[in-house]
Formats: C-alpha cells, sequence, structure tokens
C-alpha cells in the first residue's frame, strides 16, 4: 500500500520537475540568443574595434544588407543562410558597397531569421530576428526580435 501511495506522488513530481528543467532550458538559450543579437545591434550603432558605428557614419547603403562608412573605416552587414556576416575595411580607401555583395566576412550571429534596415532622412531602423529551436518533444520554436532607430550625426 504504502509503495503504492508514494508511486502515485513520485511519478507526478518527477513530471513536474523535468518539465521545469526543459522550461529553464529553453529560457536560457532564448535569453542567450537575445543577449547575443543585443551586442550585435549595439556594435552596428556604436562600433566595434578601429570601426565607429552607424552613429558616426557619413555614408550609408542599405541595399541588400547594410554598409556604411564613418571616419575612414566602413563596416558592412549582409545575411546569408540564416546567419549575420560583418565585412569591415578599416585602412583607406574605403567605401559604401551598393548595392552589398555577400560574401566575404566574418560571422557575428546565428540562426537569425531577419535583418532589416529601413531609412527615412537621417533616421535608421534596424530589425533583427533571432530563431531559437524547438526542444524535446512537442516544443515549438520561439524567436527575439530586436529594433533600434539611429540618428545619424553627420547623415545628409
Amino acid at each position: 500500500m504504502a509503495v503504492a501511495v508514494m508511486g502515485l506522488i513520485l511519478g507526478p513530481t518527477l513530471y513536474v520537475m523535468t518539465q521545469g528543467t526543459r522550461t529553464e532550458a529553453s529560457t536560457r538559450r532564448q535569453f542567450s540568443q537575445q543577449e547575443q543579437a543585443y551586442r550585435v545591434l549595439r556594435e552596428i550603432v556604436d562600433g566595434r574595434d578601429e570601426v565607429p558605428g552607424l552613429r558616426q557614419a557619413r555614408a550609408v547603403s542599405i541595399n541588400g544588407g547594410l554598409s556604411f562608412l564613418a571616419g575612414s573605416s566602413s563596416a558592412t552587414y549582409y545575411l546569408a543562410d540564416g546567419k549575420l556576416y560583418r565585412k569591415v575595411c578599416p585602412v583607406p580607401p574605403c567605401a559604401v558597397e551598393d548595392p552589398v555583395t555577400p560574401s566575404g566576412g566574418t560571422e557575428v550571429l546565428a540562426d537569425v531569421q531577419a535583418f532589416q534596415v529601413t531609412r527615412s532622412g537621417r533616421l535608421l531602423t534596424i530589425t533583427l530576428e533571432v530563431r531559437t529551436p524547438a526542444t524535446g518533444t512537442g516544443g515549438s520554436a520561439t524567436g527575439v526580435r530586436l529594433t533600434t532607430k539611429v540618428l545619424g550625426r553627420n547623415l545628409p
């Protein structure tokens, strides 16, 4: 009798614990991807290493990706096969790619579902969507969408 009662209590308890662990793992993955996407957006806006960001850009192309000239350097971002790539020209002469050529560069973010840049005068809007794969059986894929707006200080 005692064994049957323990079985009735232990079974649902283990099930709840397993589901909680799966949910936590999924949440951690989604948080990690959101954090990486945020880092990439911040890099685009404020710059990284030797290349100033979009905020300091004096020329921009959004034809097939994002390419901008800031200071004497240029940076280009494009989406290919679900990955976001970055190409940099740190030494002059550098130029804006129009249209952006989707080759070369280094991968900065994986599992990217969408990378869109729109421009209205000096205001640029960047949207980055990252997909989190499904976990376990019956799980569904989720996603993270980050959008930011940048006012180019040196744009015409």
